[in-house]
């Protein structure tokens, strides 16, 4: 029996915003030597039906199965919370339709938003944790680069402020 793969997303399927040269061929090959495979990435900046539309718009089929942090935390959210404030992007936030709550959550999520992160927001996570809600964090990088801006925070650095403020760690 052959062994499933497990791929990763960026840097290996995709180079910042374009398919990685031999994509297709990859695929192709997977496709036809009859084994399974599962993409799994880290990103909490987008979904699997997100990155799937995106190789859909480029005309690439992907034969593999699709997970990102950000899928597994509403799977783990939908399945413990009836309550939740998600800050992430307006696409991963899609993924917790029904469990939105802003006024009073069982749980604060804390996703990527790149540079959309600010004080109001911090501290608004800050009053509900300090208020009881848990608080769960897609991931806890410490940077991230991008072509245009080098070197930029990354999530770890707000969680890690909101643990520090409220003594809660995820």
């Amino acid at each position: 029996m052959k062994r499933p793969l497990l791929i990763d997303l960026d840097g290996v399927l995709r180079l910042g915003k374009t398919p990685a040269p031999g994509l297709e061929e990859f695929f192709s090959y997977i496709a036809s030597s009859d084994r399974k495979c599962a993409i799994i990435s880290n990103t909490t900046l987008s979904t699997a039906e997100s990155i799937l539309a995106y190789f859909d718009e480029r005309n690439i089929n992907v034969p593999c199965l699709l997970m990102t942090a950000a899928d597994a935390t509403a799977f783990f959210i939908k399945s413990k919370y009836e309550r939740a404030a998600v800050f992430a992007t307006p696409t991963v936030k899609e993924l917790f339709t029904g469990f939105l709550d802003y006024q009073n959550p069982e749980v604060v999520v804390m996703g990527d938003m790149g540079k959309e992160w600010n004080y109001v927001l911090l501290n608004d996570i800050f009053k509900f944790v300090q208020s009881g809600a848990e608080l769960v964090a897609m991931q806890k990088n410490k940077f991230w680069s991008t072509p245009e801006d080098g070197l930029l925070l990354d999530l770890g650095a707000f969680v890690s402020a909101v643990e520090y403020s409220t003594g809660k760690t995820v």
